[in-house]
């Protein structure tokens, strides 16, 4: 066998993952999706042969001790501007010898043998940032590395550094760069932080608002790319950390690890603490061209099928392919087990857990392009929705917020573990004890028409807790008995979610099979992009949008057969936006239906009317507020003209400049909180709330891309 041959990626299917037992046990409304992942289990049968059996990797807890470390240089860039990575190289004599003379290069403690590698950041304005290094094993040899953002400009006064190593003996060294520029790339506006019921950006204080998709376990999570994503109005991209079910094959003439670049960090074949380093370099290469584009990642740090065995409620999936499984000798329950004894002590599994968190946020974290994290996709399909799940969930974002020096903002951290609404009847108030709400939803998932009263019941119930909140999946299954219509099913969503006041819009679960992929190379993907296309455009046009002030508009209509949902912003009461959902084609009505929007102030108000199918302005209208009890309501017709079955309305006070649909973001400022509306106040000022660079766009005959459906009860 030839050593080309033998470098190739060779994914192993894990026998214990049978195809059957993909869908034993799962509800219902879950089978497509298992159905998918047992596809893909399957299509990597083929290539097993190329690779040698695995089985897990021996492992035990003690290491050869670390007892020397000098720092024989430090190597980066002498400038860097806002927003930008600087990546320290530190070289390293280890145990008296090269930088690679460790034991175990991704554990911390030195009795263990390992290393503990970090630096302190200071700003000009003497602002001092702990971040922490990692082993890049990417390249031969190996290094090691410590990334910074830095996020003060000064033409002055330099940012500092002290980089410190552990092992045995402690060896510190300074340096110093300079930053002097705002990023080149203009979307770069810092980390996204909790703040009250929304997002912001540390950087410029303007508010975020989400539009995106989730890729899930696909073994490319870049389809469409960030480049397409973004020119068709998304700015949000969700997915798991890895497809659990890959192993990593070993050389059968070496030995040696074979790359896999979606098999799980540590897996049965690299071992517990040895991280799959040709994953780590393709999770490098996402985020970067994240930045690029201006996109928001939302990774997935653990999946269901990672965690389930026979006893779980959904019944084993990829378990046998789980590391960990060497330090929980009663299977998954001991995972969420993070304490035992008296006084209590780490468990072996939380303890490298620890370790994988601390290399996740040293290698990615520093990066604006995250947006936060999922600790755990559909608790509830794991054993962690016994006896332990929500305290592991506390105790990970605990750690996290405590190692992340960029997104901890008033104790607040963005990360949520999730469940989904077709298994638990809590689904939308189980993360309640964390910073961030979010669950899957799909018990719509075949019903075009409810799946919008699904999502906006569930974004009021989750937003109740004064929190931002989003749908992490959510999918219309077009494979089932009953099938979904895409891309009606996406836009009936999408848009219930915008006008119910989410966050980030309910995120489209894609795998490929039952739940098709936004990609542009296929007539659904393509037309499900334009209705992305379509609601950026009108999302564009709110320049308050992602404000935490947004309260419920409560919309009510002169006909039964429309419903509808808005949001109004409550600081000024002047502005807002509904969408308008009707059992029937518009054009139907022989007279046209009204609706009415309560507890605004008394102005003259310009309401525009927008064909949410297509992107074009159907009318615009001035109408004056009519008293109603202690406050004025704006009345207006909705038109009948439209083949369509909904849609939506933006109104503001007349005496304003019209903001036009298709502007860009990137242009426009919108207020803080501390603001009026329609105003921008010292460092409150943004520039839109993320859907920027990109959405310049003309929407000129794009109702030839999409497909009109009517709804189906």
């Amino acid at each position: 066998m030839n050593a080309s041959f033998r470098a190739v990626a060779v994914l192993v299917f894990v026998a214990a993952s049978a195809v059957a037992a993909q869908t034993e046990g799962v509800p219902p409304e879950q089978a497509a999706k298992q159905r998918a992942i047992a596809a893909a289990q399957a299509s990597v049968r083929s290539v097993k042969s190329a690779a040698a059996p695995t089985s897990l990797a021996s492992f035990t807890s003690a290491g050869t001790p670390t007892t020397s470390v000098q720092i024989q240089g430090v190597a980066g860039a002498g400038s860097v501007n806002r927003f930008d990575t600087i990546e320290l190289v530190v070289s390293l004599t280890i145990n008296g010898g090269s930088a690679a003379n460790v034991d175990r290069p991704y554990e911390v403690e030195a009795a263990r043998g390992g290393l503990d590698l970090s630096a302190d950041f200071t700003s000009p304005s003497g602002v001092v940032r702990h971040v922490n290094g990692f082993y890049d094993g990417v390249s031969t040899p190996g290094q090691w590395k410590i990334r910074f953002v830095p996020d003060q400009i000064s033409t002055t006064v330099p940012w500092t550094y002290t980089v410190t190593a552990k092992g045995g003996t402690t060896a510190t060294a300074t340096g110093s760069f300079t930053c002097a520029a705002q990023s080149s790339i203009a979307s770069k506006r810092g980390w996204l932080r909790v703040d009250g019921k929304g997002l912001r950006f540390s950087g410029d204080n303007g508010w975020f608002w989400g539009l995106g998709h989730n890729t899930g376990w696909k073994e490319d999570v870049e389809v469409p790319s960030a480049a397409v994503m973004r020119s068709n109005g998304e700015n949000v991209l969700s997915f798991w950390m890895a497809e659990p079910w890959i192993q990593q094959g070993r050389d059968p003439v070496t030995n040696e690890l074979l790359p896999a670049r979606r098999a799980p960090l540590e897996n049965v074949g690299s071992g517990l603490g040895n991280y799959n380093q040709s994953a780590c370099a393709y999770i490098d290469s996402v985020v970067a061209n994240a930045e690029a584009a201006g996109l928001y990642l939302v990774p997935s740090l653990w999946a269901h099928d990672e965690l389930r065995d026979a006893n779980a409620p959904w019944g084993n999936a990829s378990w046998g392919n789980n590391a960990y499984q060497s330090v929980c000798p009663n299977g998954p329950s001991d995972f969420f087990i993070t304490t035992t004894g008296s006084p209590a002590i780490d468990t072996e599994a939380w303890h490298y857990q620890k370790n994988r968190y601390r290399y996740i946020i040293a290698r990615w974290g520093c990066s604006p392009a995250i947006a936060g994290w999922v600790g755990l996709v559909e608790i509830d399909g794991t054993a962690g929705i016994y006896a332990n799940g929500a305290s592991w969930a506390g105790s990970v974002r605990t750690y996290l917020a405590g190692i992340d020096p960029f997104r901890t903002n008033l104790g607040k951290y963005p990360f949520v573990v999730t469940k989904t609404d077709n298994a638990s009847s809590d689904a939308a108030t189980f993360p309640s004890f964390l910073d961030l709400m979010a669950c899957d939803s799909y018990k719509s998932q075949s019903n075009d028409y409810a799946i919008a009263a699904t999502i906006a019941g569930e974004v009021d119930t989750m937003r109740g807790y004064g929190k931002p909140c989003f749908h992490s999946e959510f999918g219309g299954d077009i494979g089932g008995a009953s099938p979904a219509s895409q891309p009606t099913h996406l836009h009936n969503g999408i848009w219930a979610g915008l006008c119910s006041g989410d966050a980030v819009s309910p995120l489209l679960w894609t795998d490929g099979g039952s739940f098709p992929m936004v990609d542009p190379a296929t007539t659904t993907g393509a037309a499900m992009l334009a209705h992305y296309r379509s609601l950026s455009v009108f999302a564009a046009s709110l320049t308050y949008l992602g404000r935490p002030e947004l309260v419920k508009a409560l919309p009510s209509f002169s006909s039964t057969a429309v419903r509808g949902w808005g949001m109004r912003l409550g600081t000024s009461n002047d502005r807002g936006f509904v969408w308008c959902q009707s059992t029937q084609a518009l054009n139907r009505f022989s007279t046209r239906p009204t609706i009415t929007i309560g507890s605004l102030v008394n102005t003259t108000y310009r309401a525009t009317w927008y064909d949410a199918w297509t992107g074009a302005t159907v009318e615009t209208i001035t109408v004056r507020a009519t008293k109603s009890g202690n406050t004025y309501s704006l009345r207006a017709s909705i038109p009948n003209s439209l083949a369509a079955a909904d849609i939506a309305m933006s109104f503001q006070p007349a005496s304003e400049a019209v903001v036009p649909f298709g502007r860009t973001l990137s242009t426009m400022t919108v207020a803080g909180s501390s603001a009026g509306a329609g105003t921008s106040s010292g460092d409150d000022a943004g520039r839109g709330c993320g859907l920027g660079a990109g959405i310049s766009i003309v929407l000129l005959g794009l109702s030839l891309a999409i497909r009109r459906r009517s709804p189906r009860a």
